[in-house]
């Protein structure tokens, strides 16, 4: 197996065992992994970078982030990875940020290995 290959098969591992995770998609971590290189990041240009249409985009995000909206009714478990804030000057829009829980995991998926 090349060597990107084994680091990309340790990083997913990470991801799912950190978390404890088996449900989570390969748009799980790619937009984790978006948000690790390019926070803070608006909600929209996460779907531009994603290629994704917004709906499934903000379940992901939502799925990885620190609390539901209040008008999701649903009991869907959170990951805690992301914090996600309303901007004040457009509250239509939504900054994503990563958690303390989030940037531990960021820090051993991706910046633990360059110092090898």
């Amino acid at each position: 197996m090349s060597e990107k290959a084994k680091l990309f098969s340790k990083q997913i591992k990470e991801f799912q065992l950190l978390n404890d995770v088996g449900w989570f998609t390969l748009n799980h971590l790619h937009a984790f992994a978006i948000i690790c290189d390019k926070q803070p990041m608006m909600l929209r240009d996460l779907c531009s970078e994603m290629a994704a249409e917004k709906s499934s985009v903000n379940r992901v995000v939502w799925s990885l982030s620190s609390g539901l909206p209040k008008s999701n009714k649903r009991n869907s478990k959170q990951e805690n990875l992301f914090n996600v804030r309303t901007v004040p000057e457009d509250m239509r829009q939504r900054e994503i940020t990563l958690t303390m829980k989030g940037t531990a995991l960021r820090n051993k998926m991706f910046l633990e290995d360059e110092d090898e």
